[in-house]
């Protein structure tokens, strides 16, 4: 089984290859971005893959996953109602934006427009 996974740096020259969590393994990752959500660093992924329909259907999660580390090289999922972040359809890619003043998420799918959120 393919597993979608990250390389975890403890900052002394040392890397740990981890899986991601369960729950981002649902559909494929097209995208992924850093993001500051609560004061802390978290990772935002996109992805779901519509092509497979006529023979598996979907591979879908619905809109995005917001994740968040504990301190101890795990993440935690952040639910909708703290992160507010839905970015719908066949998602392919997607890109974090850190201006002086704002940050971006930019996120294209396949046959939809490119959905430009602004961090509030």
């Amino acid at each position: 089984m393919l597993t979608s996974m990250y390389l975890h740096n403890d900052g002394k020259r040392h890397w740990t290859l981890q899986a991601l969590p369960e729950r981002s393994q649902i559909s494929m990752i097209n995208g992924w971005g850093q993001e500051t959500i609560n004061g802390k660093e978290s990772l935002v992924l996109a992805g779901n893959f519509y092509p497979f329909r006529a023979q598996l259907d979907r591979w879908t999660e619905g809109s995005a996953w917001s994740w968040q580390m504990d301190g101890q090289g795990h993440f935690i999922s952040l639910p909708y109602d703290q992160t507010g972040l839905c970015i719908p359809g066949d998602v392919r890619s997607l890109i974090s934006l850190k201006g002086k003043k704002q940050e971006f998420i930019i996120a294209a799918s396949y046959n939809g427009a490119v959905q430009v959120l602004r961090k509030e």
